[in-house]
């Protein structure tokens, strides 16, 4: 009887056979007929689930084209998520449009901008809610990128041609046209109805649902030919016409599309059309932009540069003179910071920490460092200045700034603080210098040897030979000394008549006598005009490690000094504790 009642309904085991077979043929249909047209987008298709993290499910080979970023890099650089792509001055936008998808049946229509390898580009996407595998995902479709940025009221009923201009804000439209027979209108965008001042039933009429009408007749045997002419070389058409408004007057539009074939063989237009005089303005904007930052960075010795923290990436556009501006990107900049090759190692810490601490907490300030180009001989000082760019949440994904040769303000800096630190008579350091510069050499080499050589009987000089040849004895006790002891010895004229001299890191009492006796023997060959000859005594202490004192080494020298001064014979003698 079952048997009987399964035939009599038609549902024997062929007949479901069958009709199992011609579903699966018709839905491998659609999803070709589907994949063709995903495939022949010109910005790309993708699914995401339906959190706010965005998270791709699938990207589609155009949309890797129109970015610039290959699947695996999507994952990697944007961690395979759409919202760390999209503008940080967008997000909020699309977040909001998306939150609104119950209000909308599932659909939704967003323009925003996108991160792609060249830079920022705006976009309008199209998509809708639907169920995959039992989760509710986000598929979504580019319909082409756009070459400025705008907002839109995506409006759902027909209303007056005035209130319709008046709710847009996006001077672009989207329609789909026959690409043969009578080239009529498939679908057309309520944002170009509203750049346009019509009302949908006005625009059909007016236009006869065509673009042959729409095109302004004196313009439309031209776009007939650089249509035939671009469809040879591709399937992308750029096309510049008029279109009549709704008050009569014309307006150039900038016509961007795709040609598309369709699963039944019919040829189909994707266009994006955009409202010209905008598109010039929107230039003319960018290209001044352009030309404060070239002639700022055009500037000699200028540096203008473009840090992103999310990529480790550090972009300069440098001043190499007669106008000519040279661009230098370099990958992985704090993660490789001492083995870039234009950077000093001097400061470089200094560097890091400021643009990772600028990279996580908003900040602006300056630093200094030293760099050297292909073109340079040698290092050269700059001085940035920079400050940190912040999303609406507060997170910084970029940090701008600029660089200025200071060379001339390093040089008269370190002169004047060489001036500051030395003896303006013998051009040996000075009292506090050397102390300075003591304590530092005491703890790099862990002690040394310490003279310190006193002029006999200098008063009585100066009192009776006069100040020209009292100087000029100190001048030559200070030739002896620089030209007995090396450069890295510490040298100083010390007080009046007494000069200093440390030996960082040298503790042979022997290498100290000889160059004792050495000093004394030259100073000795100085002679003064009544017939005198320059006397010196020198009292010599050790630092025998780190933790001797400045002032303390100073004091037993001294002692020493004062024994040598009493007994001179030898003319010299050594601390003895």
């Amino acid at each position: 009887m079952g048997k009987r009642q399964s035939e009599k309904n038609g549902d024997t085991a062929a007949e479901r056979l069958e009709k199992l077979m011609a579903e699966n043929a018709r839905l491998t249909r659609q999803n070709q007929s589907l994949q063709h047209l995903i495939d022949d987008m010109p910005g790309g298709y993708y699914r995401h689930d339906n959190s706010e993290e965005y998270e791709f499910l699938y990207v589609s080979q155009r949309f890797q084209d129109l970015v610039g970023y290959t699947e695996s890099e999507i994952r990697s650089l944007f961690q395979n998520k759409l919202s760390n792509m999209i503008h940080p001055e967008d997000r909020e936008l699309v977040r909001q449009g998306l939150i609104g998808l119950e209000q909308t049946g599932g659909n939704c229509s967003l323009p925003y901008r996108i991160h792609t390898k060249s830079g920022y580009i705006s976009v309008y996407d199209q998509g809708r809610l639907v169920e995959c595998d039992g989760q509710e995902v986000f598929q979504g479709l580019i319909i082409c990128d756009m070459d400025y940025y705008h907002r839109v009221h995506d409006l759902e009923n027909d209303n007056d041609a005035e209130s319709v201009h008046r709710s847009s804000l996006m001077p672009c439209g989207i329609f789909q046209a026959e690409a043969d027979g009578g080239h009529e209108f498939s679908y057309i965008s309520n944002s170009m109805l509203a750049m346009l001042g019509y009302t949908r039933t006005a625009f059909q009429k007016k236009f006869k649902n065509s673009t042959n009408h729409m095109i302004w007749k004196d313009d439309l045997a031209r776009i007939s030919r650089e249509v035939d002419e671009q469809i040879e070389h591709g399937n992308d058409i750029s096309l510049e016409y008029r279109i009549e408004m709704v008050d009569g007057s014309l307006r150039w539009v900038y016509s961007r599309g795709r040609l598309t074939i369709d699963a039944q063989g019919k040829r189909w237009f994707y266009v994006c059309i955009t409202d010209y005089d905008y598109l010039k303005e929107k230039y003319r904007e960018k290209e001044w932009q352009q030309m404060k930052y070239k002639s700022l960075s055009e500037i000699p010795g200028t540096i203008v540069y473009d840090y992103d923290p999310f990529r480790d990436q550090f972009t300069m556009e440098v001043a190499v003179g007669e106008g000519e501006v040279e661009t230098i990107v370099t990958e992985k900049f704090l993660e490789e910071m001492e083995h870039h090759p234009w950077l000093s190692g001097e400061k470089i810490e200094e560097q890091r920490s400021t643009l990772q601490a600028a990279s996580i907490l908003p900040m602006s300030g300056n630093t200094e460092f030293k760099s050297r180009f292909r073109w340079d001989r040698e290092y050269h000082w700059y001085r940035s200045h920079f400050t940190s760019l912040v999303d609406e949440d507060g997170i910084v994904y970029r940090i701008v700034g600029r660089a200025d040769n200071i060379d001339d303000e390093k040089n008269i800096i370190s002169d004047l603080r060489d001036r500051s630190r030395k003896d303006s008579m013998t051009n040996l350091l000075n009292n506090q210098s050397a102390r300075e510069t003591l304590g530092e050499a005491i703890q790099e080499f862990h002690g040394g040897m310490l003279f310190l050589l006193d002029i006999n009987e200098f008063r009585e000089i100066n009192a009776s030979l006069g100040h020209v040849e009292a100087d000029e004895i100190l001048k030559n006790v200070a030739k002896i000394v620089r030209t007995t002891f090396q450069k890295q010895d510490i040298q100083s004229r010390f007080g009046a008549d007494v000069f200093l001299v440390f030996m960082p890191g040298i503790f042979d009492r022997e290498v100290a006598a000889l160059k004792a006796q050495e000093l004394l023997r030259r100073t000795e060959e100085i002679d003064l005009t009544d017939g005198r000859k320059v006397r010196c005594s020198i009292g010599i202490a050790t630092a025998e490690n780190r933790s001797c004192g400045v002032d303390n080494l100073i004091h037993q020298a001294d002692l020493a000094l004062y024994e040598a001064k009493r007994d001179r014979e030898s003319g010299y003698v050594f601390f003895a504790s």
